[in-house]
């Protein structure tokens, strides 16, 4: 019997992946998660996990990413204070947590910084992409993709973001004043 079968034989009740990867945390307690270490994540996972073949490195990341464990940046890991997630389901919390994210993406003083903040942008807007995909909600789909605007003019220039995000709110509300106000036939206006 091979070592993997036994610790699988081991392990009363199977768990789900993120169930793994939380336990593997909390028992071995990494300072960083580096490739070695998500390898180890791996076996753990395949071995309590009731999945039969390996996760992702995507999904493990993700799981990773949604706790407060420094993962290195080789293998996709974003600072701790980057990971909160841009609420894309409330757009006010979404300006401003993106204008904050232009602001420090414009006065970091390195380069690595820099990127974090970009890379957290660009993940958001992906995980957001996929929703759009499967939404069902007429209301809820248009604030998504009203914010999916609002994360592809971040990314395409973060340094006017704010200035842009108030002259699209403006617009957005000015359409909306005049749906609700239809031009009288008679005058046009």
């Amino acid at each position: 019997m091979s070592s993997h079968s036994a610790e699988a034989e081991a392990s009363p009740a199977r768990q789900s992946v993120r169930g793994a990867v939380l336990e593997y945390l909390a028992v071995r307690k990494p300072a960083m998660v580096d490739r070695r270490e998500l390898l180890r994540i791996r076996r753990h996972v395949l071995a309590h996990a009731k999945r039969p073949k390996p996760p992702s490195d995507r999904y493990l990341l993700s799981i990773l990413l949604e706790t407060n464990v420094e993962v290195d940046r080789a293998i996709g890991g974003l600072p701790v204070d980057l990971r909160t997630k841009i609420p894309v389901s409330d757009l006010a919390a979404c300006k401003r947590s993106l204008v904050e994210l232009a602001r420090q993406y414009c006065s970091a003083s390195d380069r690595s910084r820099a990127s974090d903040v970009r890379r957290v942008v660009r993940r958001t807007k992906d995980h957001l992409d996929l929703a759009l995909r499967r939404a069902s909600s007429p209301n809820k789909l248009s604030a998504q993709r009203e914010t999916f605007r609002w994360l592809t003019a971040w990314l395409e220039n973060p340094t006017v973001f704010e200035a842009w995000v108030e002259v699209r709110e403006q617009s957005r509300a000015r359409q909306a004043e005049s749906a609700d106000y239809p031009p009288d036939p008679a005058t046009g206006s």
